[in-house]
Parts: structure tokens; sequence; C-alpha cells
């Protein structure tokens, strides 16, 4: 057993340097690659080295075949135009536990979730604030969020709330 958890870290390891001599490299190819890969988030050096900017532009370039793969959303969604349109109101907080919506903790938040839905089963697609935001919203896996940017593609979820003639608003802090 031990022996196969060696091999599993040098396995591991072996792919991550080759990732990051690919990013420093801006071997466009392999990125694309890795992009293909689901549920994989690749260690990236050159965001240390150079500008966030310099870093998403190369992105986008290199996931330019990815985009073209890009089936999403994988159906169209048909709407009741007759349905009631309830009020939507999305707290998203990072880096907060579940258990903390108490009202010593957080007593306006509790008193408004006393008459609200609350989806107790969502696990975030990610460890890093936009691959949680990203699938909250896309539902789909947080190593898609480079090909979905580059494809410039919208939520459907955000698509038929402006069908349906929502008005929306992002606050933030």
């Amino acid at each position: 057993m031990l022996s196969f958890l060696k091999w599993s870290f040098a396995i591991y390891l072996f792919q991550g340097l080759i990732y990051v001599y690919a990013d420093t490299v801006k071997n466009n190819s392999v990125l694309a690659l890795a992009q293909r890969v689901p549920v994989y988030y690749p260690i990236e050096i050159r965001s240390y080295t150079e500008g966030l900017a310099k870093q998403e532009a190369a992105y986008a370039a290199s996931t330019s075949n990815v985009q073209q793969d890009l089936a999403y959303p994988g159906e169209s969604i048909a709407l009741d135009k007759t349905a009631d349109r309830p009020d939507i109101f999305i707290i998203a907080l990072d880096s907060w536990r579940s258990d903390m919506l108490q009202t010593h903790t957080s007593p306006h938040i509790a008193k408004f979730s006393e008459n609200s839905v609350q989806f107790q089963q969502h696990f975030s697609g990610g460890n890093a604030t936009r691959h949680g935001i990203f699938s909250l919203f896309y539902g789909l896996p947080g190593s898609y969020w480079r090909a979905v940017l580059s494809a410039r593609k919208e939520p459907v979820l955000m698509s038929v709330l402006k069908e349906r003639g929502y008005d929306m608003a992002v606050f933030s802090s």
C-alpha cells in the first residue's frame, strides 16, 4: 500500500510539474488539454509572475478550441409563461459555514431564512470563490470556468430569469 501511495504521489507531482512548465512557457496544447479533464485544478505559476490580466488573455487564447467543444447548455429550457414569478434572493457568503446560520451569529439572515427556501445539499464546485460561485449558477464543475469565460456563455438561470422579466442586481462587499 505504501508503494502505491508513493507512486501516486510521484505521478501527481510529475503531472503538476508538466502543467507548471507548460503554463510558464505558454504551451497552449497542454493548457487546452488540461481544460478538458473534469475536476482538474491545475497548479498555476504564471499568475504569480505576471498580472492577472495577462494570465486571463493567455488562457482565453489557449482555450479557443475548448470553446468550440463546449456544449452548454445541453438542452433548452421550456418556460411556463403563466406560472407565478416568485421573488428570488440569493445570499452567497464565501468561507462561511452553514451551521453559523443562527440568531446569535447572524440574526438578520437567520430571520430572513425562516420564511425562505434553503438548499441544504449544495456542495461547492471548487475550493476557490470563482469556482464555487460559477458552479452555483452554471451547475458545472469549477474546472469548466475558463472555457465558459472564453466562450462568453451566460448561465441558463440568468437567461431564463431575464426572459421572465426579472430585474437583477449584485451587491458585494
